[in-house]
């Protein structure tokens, strides 16, 4: 989570391009990460929690995160905040939890 909120608190000037859709990437990339982790969090902390609660308790988590996110983004200088960019966050939420592995 820290690392999602530095990397949003970067200007819009200070990023540098690497290829045409690092944004998306990035944001997949950090949510996967999110719910990899958040999901098994879930799990051990909350062990009366099954399986698919557990998960969607970690995409609810991602998708507020993700909301949270972009409405930080929005007071950074050459940064917006935006629906889509929502939408990915929640997607890289779901494939952290797939990719874990939601029955474990």
């Amino acid at each position: 989570m820290a690392v999602a909120f530095i990397l949003s608190s970067i200007p819009g000037s200070g990023i540098p391009y690497l290829f045409s859709f690092q944004d998306t990437a990035v944001h997949v990339i950090i949510y996967a990460a999110l719910g990899f982790f958040v999901y098994p969090a879930l799990r051990s902390s909350l062990p009366m929690l099954t399986g698919r609660q557990a998960l969607f308790s970690t995409l609810g988590f991602c998708v507020l995160y993700g909301i949270s996110d972009e409405f930080h983004q929005s007071f950074v200088p050459g940064r917006t905040a935006s629906l889509f960019d929502v939408m990915i966050n929640s997607a890289g939420g779901f494939i952290g939890v797939l990719f874990r592995g939601h029955n474990t």
